[in-house]
């Protein structure tokens, strides 16, 4: 059963989810690895195309080469927007001009004392301030400082800070994206996870209710497939117990309605003067108070083994002579029928096991009340044991009745179960009696069936353990 169960059994739930956490982290993973790449190449692409991230450092540069070549900043006045139109203003920025010069950034030069020699009609002053002169960006000739070029209004950005800038927004939108892909798919998979879940709930409140024949679907053949099948399973099962309790319930009242009713009409008649207390009269009451008192009886023994609470107070004992004592009992019952009984393998020491031996006479008692009620009239009766090798012993009653057929065998020890049931409660059977010699024998770690016999009727065999070794024959209460 485990071996099919492995066979049906798919992809498990763990490799599922451990799958579907890849998934996720993969295509989170790409978007913003492909995003950032794409966008980040396009950037420095056209950075490259304004002439890259040194632009300000060229500036700075020619205008030491200018102050080298005159010895002074002399005349740097007519330079100085020249060489800021040619090398910044042409980057496709939004400057503010000095002069009215379109796409030049509001630049100041100053000399090494902080004296500004060029600056835009805005600054007013004659003079960078110390914070001024601290973000201005020097310019030298052999580490001597010979002037700044300063940004008093912030209106020049520096390539490289810009290219920054927006490859940070690129991150942001491709985490973003990640994210968002993320948890689409990882809501997916969570969804079809849960769907079988859900499923099995809204089945077990269906269940709850007492809708007993609620199934959930299988669609997977994982782990919680699994679970799906074991619930219908299940479901299944508590929907036969389910209608079994009631027909048994409808059995047990059909049963006592017929000796109450009897038992009723015998004494209205007596009460009423129609029938005399006669001893037969009486007579037929106990008889039916009898009948009541068997089907109470093993509807107990039957209520016991099914809680397991049915107590077993094994010794040894030898099986041949209580199976010869049981034929001795039934004699009587047999003659009146015109049967005969005959015991083959008993009365010999070598059947002993260690068992209750009330309980293992009452199986024995059941069955020979069978093959009573269901041998017609010069029939025979044979009970038979027999040692299985050395592991076991066997006992049979058999009878030259009608049978089994092979189609009832699966039902015969299910209580209230009647081949003729009109016949069979004639002769006073309670359908109980195979059903309680079923729990007493499988009780005892044995087994019960039922086969054809050689006599022409039906074989009922049921096996027990051996006894145990010398020594270990004590008395024990079981459940």
């Amino acid at each position: 059963m485990e071996t099919e169960q492995k066979s049906h059994r798919g992809i498990s739930l763990i490799w599922k989810l451990f799958l579907a956490l890849v998934v996720v982290s993969l295509i989170g993973v790409g978007s913003m690895a492909w995003i950032t790449s794409t966008r980040a190449q396009t950037e420095v692409r056209g950075l490259m195309m304004r002439g890259g991230i040194n632009t300000l450092d060229n500036l700075t540069q020619e205008l030491a080469g200018y102050y080298r070549g005159r010895g002074s900043w002399a005349g740097v006045e007519e330079v100085f927007p020249l060489l800021l139109a040619r090398r910044i203003g042409g980057g496709g920025h939004n400057f503010n001009g000095i002069g009215g010069m379109m796409g030049i950034p509001a630049l100041v030069l100053a000399d090494e004392s902080g004296r500004i020699l060029v600056g835009p009609p805005s600054h007013n002053d004659s003079t960078l301030s110390p914070s001024e002169i601290g973000s201005a960006t020097p310019i030298d000739i052999d580490g001597k400082v010979i002037g700044y070029l300063a940004d008093p209004a912030s209106s020049f950005i520096r390539p490289e800070v810009e290219l920054l800038d927006r490859l940070q927004r690129s991150f942001l939108l491709a985490a973003t994206v990640a994210v968002l892909a993320a948890l689409l798919v990882g809501g997916i998979a969570v969804i079809s996870l849960l769907r079988p879940v859900r499923e099995l709930t809204e089945a077990t409140k269906a269940f709850a209710r007492g809708e007993w024949e609620h199934r959930v679907p299988v669609r997977t053949s994982d782990e919680v497939g699994e679970l799906s099948r074991a619930f219908n399973t299940m479901a299944e099962s508590l929907q036969k117990l389910e209608q079994r309790r009631r027909e048994t319930t409808a059995d047990i009242a059909h049963e006592l309605r017929t000796p109450l009713a009897v038992m009723q009409a015998r004494l209205e008649a007596i009460i009423d003067g129609v029938h005399q207390a006669s001893e037969d009269n009486l007579t037929s009451i106990l008889n039916q108070t009898q009948l009541m008192n068997r089907l109470v009886e093993d509807l107990h023994t039957l209520s016991m083994a099914d809680a397991g609470a049915l107590s077993l107070i094994k010794t040894r004992t030898d099986l041949g002579d209580l199976a010869a004592r049981s034929l001795q009992t039934f004699a009587s019952a047999a003659g009146s029928q015109g049967l005969s009984m005959e015991g083959i393998g008993l009365g010999q020491g070598e059947l002993e096991a260690r068992v209750d031996a009330a309980r293992i006479e009452q199986v024995l008692g059941n069955l020979l009340s069978n093959a009573l009620r269901h041998t017609p009239y010069g029939g025979t009766i044979r009970v038979v044991g027999e040692k299985i090798g050395t592991e076991g012993i066997r006992i049979s009653v058999e009878d030259s009745g009608e049978g089994v057929e092979k189609a009832a065998r699966v039902m015969i020890f299910e209580r209230f179960y009647r081949l003729d049931s009109s016949r069979s409660r004639h002769r006073g059977g309670s359908g109980l009696g195979l059903s309680v010699a079923k729990k007493l024998v499988e009780a005892h770690s044995g087994r019960i069936w039922v086969e054809d016999s050689e006599l022409g009727g039906a074989r009922f065999s049921f096996e027990l353990p051996i006894a145990a070794p010398d020594g270990d024959d004590v008395n024990s209460t079981e459940a």
